[in-house]
Order: structure tokens, then C-alpha cells, then sequence
């Protein structure tokens, strides 16, 4: 009897777990780039609280995409950090690798987020086109920091495929 108790309160605890997760999503303005183009890749997180660190590690066809550039937010465009509604400093981490990225950032002081439930950015990748034909841009892990829950692990996430055309 207890191991059938266990096990159905760790199965209602899994479907709360799951309903309530942390949804992170990859947008572009460019589905069908060309050579030469350069697309923009947003990284949004939405339903998540109490935010308070993340790391996002995204992978791209290192043939197809050259990384120029990747931040934590844009504020000349309007598009500000997820963290920036918490209260505090901003400490954004980027690593690059030949055909992956990593976005991070911690947000130092006494409040986080609070209750997202909005798509916010988490980040921005400036790629550029180096070679015509089919890329992928993907999202392989991410942990987020819920200074309540602690931290939420996913291991693959949402991806991009591009069709792109000739040069």
C-alpha cells in the first residue's frame, strides 16, 4: 500500500510539475533567409516565477549560420530582459563555441521577477547565412533558477528549420 501511495503522490506531483513549467520559445524574422542574409533568433521564457538565473544552451548548423553577435536584450529596439522587472543588477554571461551558444544571466540583489506569464527575452542571436540550403537552429538544455522551487532542468526544447534559398 505505501509504495502505491508514493508512487501516485510522485505522479500527481510529475502532472503539477508539468502544467506549471516554464515555457521557452525560439522566434525569427526570417524563415526563408538567403545567402548573405542575417536572421535574428529571439529567445522568449514565459510562465515561469520568481526568476532569478537562467542558462540556455542553443545549438546551429555551423555549415549553414555564422554567429555575429549574441545579447541579453536590445534596449535601442525595445526589447529589454526578462530580469530587468526584478529588482536588482544584471549579470549577462554569453559563451560562444564553434555551432553553439550559451545565454545567460543572474539577476544580484533581494527580489526576483515575480510571476511571468507573458512572453519575455531571455536573449538574441545575429546569425548570418553562409551557404544556401536546410539549417536548424534548436535549444539542447536549459536550466532556469526559481529562488522558491530551485532549478528547472529541460533537456531539449523548441526548434527553428530553415529552407533557405539559393544565393
Amino acid at each position: 500500500m505505501k509504495q502505491f501511495t508514493v508512487s501516485l503522490l510522485m505522479t500527481a506531483c510529475m502532472l503539477f510539475a508539468a502544467e506549471n513549467a516554464p515555457v521557452i520559445s525560439l522566434q525569427t524574422n526570417n524563415g526563408s533567409p538567403s545567402g548573405g542574409d542575417q536572421i535574428k533568433i529571439i529567445v522568449m521564457i514565459k510562465d515561469v516565477t520568481n526568476l532569478d538565473t537562467y542558462s540556455i544552451d542553443i545549438a546551429y548548423d555551423s555549415d549553414v549560420f555564422a554567429l555575429e553577435r549574441a545579447v541579453i536584450d536590445d534596449p535601442f529596439a525595445g526589447l529589454h530582459n526578462v530580469l530587468r522587472s526584478g529588482k536588482g543588477k544584471i549579470i549577462p554571461v554569453i559563451k560562444k563555441g564553434e555551432g553553439k551558444v550559451n545565454i545567460s544571466a543572474t539577476l544580484t540583489g533581494t527580489e526576483p521577477t515575480g510571476t511571468i506569464a507573458e512572453e519575455r527575452l531571455a536573449g538574441i542571436l545575429l546569425l548570418s547565412v553562409k551557404n544556401a540550403g536546410k539549417g536548424k537552429v534548436e535549444i539542447v538544455k536549459s536550466e532556469l533558477l526559481d529562488n522558491k522551487r530551485g532549478i528547472i532542468k529541460h533537456e531539449t526544447g523548441p526548434e527553428l528549420i530553415f529552407n533557405k534559398g539559393e544565393q
